[in-house]
């Protein structure tokens, strides 16, 4: 793995978890935490963005891609160093979970797609709406390639 494959195909918001950092609050696509990068804050000032995946520490004024939180959480401007950690955290955690590095960005991806299909989604109360559900009912048939993916289609649907 190397900084790009870092940066594009791993979660910030994945990497805090898995580091033992939870959210304080979160809304939509945005979740704040007590900064991870400083001591001694009692109100949450550290933004992740889950679209856009980057993060912004309100209280410093410095926010970057995931390897730049990565470098900072290590404390280590070895980049062989920064990326072995990384890769072994979301290795280990991959390997407990039954998921694969690069499956988290696919799994972002698919997401955002049942996003797309449920704002499209409206209101159905005359033909050309029940045209737009079918054709999205078909989508998300079409996602159907796992099990975590059908059940997420069964609760759109119930």
């Amino acid at each position: 793995m190397n900084i790009q494959q870092i940066n594009n195909n791993l979660q910030i918001k994945d990497f805090l978890e898995k580091s033992g950092i939870s959210p304080a609050h979160g809304r939509g696509n945005h979740y704040w935490y007590i900064s991870p990068i400083r001591e001694t804050e009692s109100t949450p000032s550290f933004k992740v963005d889950t679209v856009r995946n980057r993060w912004y520490d309100f209280g410093a004024g410095e926010g970057g891609k995931l390897f730049d939180l990565a470098r900072r959480l290590y404390g280590s401007n070895d980049i062989s160093e920064v990326i072995k950690k990384v890769t072994d955290l979301f290795l280990l955690s991959s390997a407990n979970n039954g998921y694969s590095i690069t499956g988290t960005s696919k799994q972002q991806q698919d997401f955002s797609r049942k996003q797309d299909i449920r704002n499209d989604s409206g209101n159905f109360s005359n033909a050309s709406n029940r045209n737009r559900l079918n054709s999205n009912k078909e989508k998300i048939e079409s996602l159907a390639e796992s099990p975590r993916i059908i059940i997420e289609a069964a609760r759109l649907w119930a």
